[in-house]
Formats: C-alpha cells, structure tokens, sequence
C-alpha cells in the first residue's frame, strides 16, 4: 500500500489510539475489525491460514476516502498454506472473534482463545459492552462454534433491512393508492351530477330502497288504522253520552213552547219511580248506539288484506321499474 495515502500502525497502537470506552471510538473499532475479517477471509479464500495473531505483529492501515471517512485495512505478519498441522479456518474465525470481545471489553490480556471456557459461561456480561448488532454474530461464533465470517453476517442483516426497506416502501404505495382509489370512487358520483341524462349515482345507490320503504307503510298503516278506530269508538262513546245529556239538560232549561208541551210529559214521569227513570235512560243510550255503524270482523279483515295487498303490489312495481331505469342508466353510460 501507498504509505502516502494510509497511516500504517500495528493493532497495539491502534487500540492505544482509540478506546471502546468511548462511544464515538465504537463505530471506528467495528470498521476496523470489518478489515481484519475481510483480509482473513482473502487469506482463506487462497488457501492460506493465519498462524498468529499478535496485535504487535499486525498491521492496521488508517486512511480517509473522498467523503472524508475513516477507511481500514489490515495484513496478517505469519500466515502458512492450509495443512493438517496448522489453524483450521474455524479456529481463525474464532481466534478474531475471541480478539474482537477483548478490544471491545478493553480486557484483551484476560481473554484467551486456547481455554474459551470462561468467555463461554460469562459471554452475557461481555456483550453489554459490546454493540448489540453484532453481539448474535459474537455469540454464534463463541457459544455455539459457528464458523461465519463477520462481513458476511453484516452483508446479509444489511440486505434484511434493505428488504425489510423495499417491503414498508411497497406497503406505503400500495396504501397510497389505495387512498387515491376511495378519494377517486367519493369524488366520482358528484363529477356525474350534470351527465347527459341530468342524474346521479345516488339515484342508485340502492335500488331496494322504496319496496323497503312502501312495506314498512304496509305495516305502518294498519297499525295506526287501529289505533285511529279505537280513538274514534271513544269519540263515539263521548258523544252519545254527550248527546243524551245535552238533551236531558234541555229539559231543564230551555224555556217557551217547549217547557210548556214538556210539562205534561214531566208530570207522568215524576210519577214513576228512580229505576224506572234510569231504566229509561239506559234504554235511550242503548237506542242511540243502535244508530251508529259499526265496522265488522270480516269488513276490517278483508280491509286490511286490501290494504296490503296494494302496498305489495305498488312496492313491487315501484321496485321493477327502479330496476329498469338503473339498468339503462349503467347500459347507457
């Protein structure tokens, strides 16, 4: 590399240079161990294995991009050809697992990959010092000895939450056109108010809406028929006994010719006795409600079916006329 462009340092120096314990140093450590896994997997794509990971014997290269962002890349001193006595790559993988958990800590001279027994049972309290989008890469590596490079981990949440990006930004069209759609569908009865025929949609928006109508009339009416037959029996009643009153009090009360042809009448009368009079009386109400009309059983039943019967019939011609006119209305335009 151009030692013009990047600033060369072993890893020591860098982890004197920048500390985990600083939040804005945090982003920096992951970039860099991003570079130390990119270079090892090079490393293991050609068939090579990292035989040492000495943070004095390996090299950082800090340099900044056009943007003005920290860039990395690392380089391994010892590293041998794949062979049966040296690293697997699964070693390697958790050799630099084991070393990033140490940087991230700031306990790296505690940690040591040969006996991972304690790093194993205490993982939870060196993951809270740890960023918490890598700690599931951390603990697969670490607890459960998964062999997954890093940029690869990071790669795929990336193309997760860019999928999981594509999906909200789809759902949020599809429900922005659905708006369009019901803001389209309220707006199209009135633009067709004043059309060829000068009507409108809401002429349609029901076409069972009179037979509705014309059968609740036809339930309606004959209740409030025999609501008003009863009313006027009682009226009738009030006017008989009315009546008969009004014409006993004219007995009394009226004067002239009247009085005069009633004295004989009222002199016979008085001669007989209390129940002969109401008896007479009752018999004068009787002979008034002789005179009324009444409506019988079967007049009021035939009546009623009549009345229903028309309701039915206007109910189902109003509706199969209403049927023609909004076929029409839809074959026309």
């Amino acid at each position: 590399m151009n030692s013009e462009k990047f600033k060369t340092m072993t890893l020591n120096e860098f982890i004197q240079t920048y500390n985990s314990s600083s939040e804005k140093d945090v982003p920096i450590i992951s970039d860099m161990l991003l570079a130390m896994d990119r270079k090892m997997k090079m490393y293991h794509d050609n068939n090579y294995v990292i035989t040492n990971f000495d943070i004095n014997k390996t090299i950082i290269y800090e340099a900044h991009d056009e943007n003005g962002n920290l860039i990395f890349d690392a380089d391994y001193s010892e590293y041998a050809p794949i062979g049966p006595d040296t690293f697997t790559t699964t070693q390697n993988v958790f050799y630099l697992a084991c070393l990033a958990v140490g940087i991230y800590n700031n306990c790296l001279s505690y940690i040591n990959p040969a006996q991972p027994k304690f790093l194993k049972e205490n993982f939870n309290l060196f993951a809270e010092n740890m960023p918490t989008d890598v700690v599931p890469y951390y603990r697969g590596i670490i607890e459960r000895g998964f062999s997954v490079y890093l940029n690869e981990f990071v790669d795929s949440k990336n193309q997760q939450e860019i999928a999981k990006m594509q999906q909200e930004a789809q759902k949020m069209a599809e429900e922005e056109a659905e708006k369009k759609k019901k803001e389209n569908q309220q707006v199209a009865p009135r633009a067709r108010k004043n059309d060829v025929w000068g009507t409108s949609d809401a002429a349609f928006s029901s076409i069972a809406f009179f037979p509705i109508v014309f059968l609740l009339l036809g339930i309606i009416i004959p209740i409030i028929f025999l609501i008003f037959s009863w009313h006027f029996f009682l009226f009738m009643l009030i006017y008989t006994w009315t009546r008969r009153s009004v014409f006993i009090l004219q007995k009394f009360f009226w004067k002239g010719e009247i009085m005069a042809k009633e004295k004989k009448e009222t002199k016979k009368k008085n001669k007989k006795s209390l129940w002969s009079r109401f008896m007479n009386y009752c018999h004068g109400v009787k002979t008034e409600f002789k005179r009324v009309h009444w409506t019988t059983k079967s007049d009021l039943a035939r009546y009623s079916i009549a009345t229903l019967a028309f309701v039915i019939v206007f109910s189902l011609f109003f509706y199969g006329v209403n049927a023609l006119y909004a076929l029409i209305h839809s074959l026309i335009g």
